[in-house]
């Protein structure tokens, strides 16, 4: 998320431009220590409340689009919506990798938080059912089996390895 920023680029060049004395392992220590205090305090200035900024950025939209009605103004509305859609990004952004440290973190360790992810990708990974080629629906699973071999046999069968290239 910070990387969508030009702002965190900024942040790194200035943290890094310190001189600090010393031996080049130390120095190396002390500006990775500088850049982290100053990525942390950035990004709370910046990414910190998206959650906060969002509820904020409705309700200014809400009375946006009120005074729009009365006035015709759009300028606002398109602002805010714009201003909207970016922090809706970012929240998203930040769940996804939440999500993805959550799951580094307990992976595979028979855990609850495993269970649910297994449970979740598996729902989302079964076919129910699949349209034959005369556009009826079936859900039998030995009969779009049967459908899916016959079509993959069918492809790998009539053609010449270089139409698979």
């Amino acid at each position: 998320m910070w990387m969508t920023d030009p702002g965190c680029h900024n942040t790194v060049i200035r943290a890094w431009e310190s001189n600090p004395d010393g031996l080049p392992m130390y120095r190396t220590t002390k500006k990775l220590k500088k850049c982290k205090k100053m990525l942390k305090k950035w990004s709370k200035a910046h990414f910190g409340y998206v959650t906060r900024k969002i509820k904020k950025i409705k309700e200014l939209l809400w009375k946006a689009e009120e005074d729009l009605v009365r006035t015709g103004d759009i300028q606002e509305v398109v602002r805010l919506k714009s201003e909207l859609n970016l922090l809706i990004d970012r929240e998203e952004q930040m769940w996804h990798q939440r999500s993805h440290v959550k799951w580094v973190q307990s992976g595979d360790q028979n855990t609850k938080f495993f269970h649910n992810t297994v449970t979740q990708r598996k729902r989302r990974n079964f076919i129910r059912g699949v349209r034959d080629e005369g556009g009826v629906w079936q859900n039998n699973e030995e009969v779009f089996s049967t459908l899916f071999t016959d079509y993959y046999t069918r492809l790998f069968t009539s053609s010449s390895p270089q139409e698979l290239d």
